[in-house]
């Protein structure tokens, strides 16, 4: 069976960004599982616990970049508001289609991105905040 890729639309607060779609990855910010083992006499008994200093959600993606200098300017003004905001931004994930949309609340934008002067390139964007609320 073949998966069928599903385009996805992105919003930085509620404004449409025009991302590459390859390069979209999110993390739930659940936490990780850690597996600790007791023993009672000669039973052996398997304990999960939760360790919620990692519970934060990522989104992760590549800006295309555009063609006049103009444009690049607009990729920097969104790099210092986006830097700038105090308590973070919104970052919806909807799909075209078939899943649930993902909200991503008080996401800090956590890398400082690059920008490729090249008029095919690409800046990268990583935020973190808390964890994703599916609709």
């Amino acid at each position: 069976m073949v998966a069928q890729f599903t385009p996805k639309q992105l919003f930085v607060n509620g404004q449409a960004i025009a991302i590459d779609q390859q390069s979209l990855k999110t993390t739930g910010g659940y936490g990780e599982t850690i597996m600790r083992t007791q023993v009672f006499g000669k039973s052996v008994v398997q304990v999960p616990g939760q360790d919620l200093s990692k519970a934060t959600s990522k989104v992760v993606f590549d800006l295309l970049a555009l063609d006049s200098d103009s444009d690049k300017e607009d990729v920097k003004t969104l790099i210092k508001t986006w830097k700038q905001a105090s308590n973070g931004v919104l970052i919806t994930v909807v799909p075209d289609g078939v899943g649930k949309t993902q909200n991503f609340q008080n996401m800090y934008l956590t890398n400082d991105p690059e920008v490729n002067e090249n008029p095919n390139g690409m800046v990268s964007f990583t935020f973190e905040g808390k964890p994703i609320q599916l609709t």
